[in-house]
């Protein structure tokens, strides 16, 4: 039980280079669970003091209240189109919650203009 608000705005700065910028907020609601990805129940991680609400870092397996996955923060991307078949992303995450910075690289695929007209 979560929801997932998040608003934004995109620029296209010319030469197929567009700017964009959001803002989020996740609201859970009731009991939730979290499952680490790090730890596992090999390495044992039965306990320990988690830093800035990051306790997915010291146990496998949390069960608590909706502040245990509440969060919020902001994203900022640059988006490339070399061709009409390609875009490349760039995206910086910053949790505000969790102190969390992320960075994430992506490349897309439209094959669609390859297709357009193919019905006909």
């Amino acid at each position: 039980k979560v929801a997932h608000f998040e608003v934004g705005t995109s620029h296209e700065l010319g030469l197929s280079l567009s700017v964009n910028a959001s803002v989020y907020a996740i609201e859970p609601w009731g009991t939730q669970t979290l499952y680490s990805r790090i730890v596992t129940k090999k390495a044992g991680g039965a306990g320990g003091t988690a830093k800035s609400g990051r306790v997915y870092t010291t146990i496998v397996r949390t069960t608590g209240g909706a502040e245990l996955v509440r969060d919020n923060g902001f994203n900022t991307g640059l988006d490339f189109s070399p061709s009409r078949f390609v875009d490349l992303g760039m995206v910086f995450s910053r949790s505000t919650h969790l102190h969390l910075n992320t960075i994430s690289f992506g490349i897309s695929f439209n094959l669609s203009p390859l297709f357009h007209g193919a019905g006909r």
